[in-house]
């Protein structure tokens, strides 16, 4: 589920670095070859959805989650909410909320009513959002795929991502963006395991005021719950 999070935030931070990543380096690790290869296209509406983000002081996002595996007969969806202000952060799902402010993370576990308290280190857990855009750039390759249009006629255009780090769990990355907007609107992601998660933003609102104890543990407001300090 981790892994799964730092995709979310990836497909939500998208406004704190432009993407630079050329298909050279997915090259020279598949195919040991020196020939430059980029592809314009894709880092031109890469670029404008960064410029876009940017200028967002916060964002709120609803989302649904989908999740499929043919072979195992799994098709499963679960909705959830994301708070992002700066490098504070707010996930809520059904069975857990995750709550960061850049110095700890708090993960509320519902059903067993317990909160796991660690330290955050962006450069383990890559999910600082001044620091996920570093880690981005450097892990993957992309190219454009394509166009499609959705069901209100608006064109999405569609940017495949693959990691270099062929030990990845994953092996491709594909997001759907608004072209109208420059906003992205759906990611899939998909595992070697056969596993495929969809995220479909369903609201994207900006520039609300998110005040700094809505990005920490409040106790008072969970009685009952028990403490689990991992740090």
């Amino acid at each position: 589920m981790k892994f799964i999070l730092r995709v979310l935030l990836i497909v939500l931070l998208f406004n704190k670095n432009t993407v630079a990543q050329s298909w050279v380096d997915n090259l020279k690790n598949q195919q040991k070859t020196a020939t430059t290869v980029s592809d314009p296209q894709a880092k031109k509406i890469l670029d404008k959805v960064s410029a876009k983000y940017k200028t967002y002081k916060s964002i709120v996002a609803a989302f649904k989650l989908k999740i499929e595996n043919t072979k195992n007969k799994v098709n499963e969806e679960q909705s959830g909410k994301v708070y992002i202000s700066g490098n504070k952060y707010k996930l809520e799902m059904k069975e857990q909320d995750v709550i960061c402010d850049n110095k700890t993370i708090w993960t509320h576990l519902k059903e067993s009513k317990e909160v796991q308290v660690n330290s955050y280190d962006p450069t383990t857990q890559g999910l600082s959002p001044s620091q996920i855009f570093t880690i981005y750039e450097k892990g993957f390759s992309y190219i454009y795929a394509g166009e499609e249009k959705d069901k209100a006629g608006n064109v999405i255009d569609i940017v495949d991502f693959t990691p270099t780090d062929k030990n990845k769990p994953f092996f491709k990355i594909k997001l759907y963006i608004d072209r109208s907007l420059s906003q992205i609107k759906m990611a899939k992601i998909m595992e070697k395991n056969g596993n495929k998660y969809t995220y479909q933003l369903n609201s994207f609102n900006t520039n609300e005021t998110l005040s700094d104890a809505f990005f920490s543990w409040n106790a008072t407001a969970h009685p009952g719950v028990s403490v689990v300090d991992l740090r």
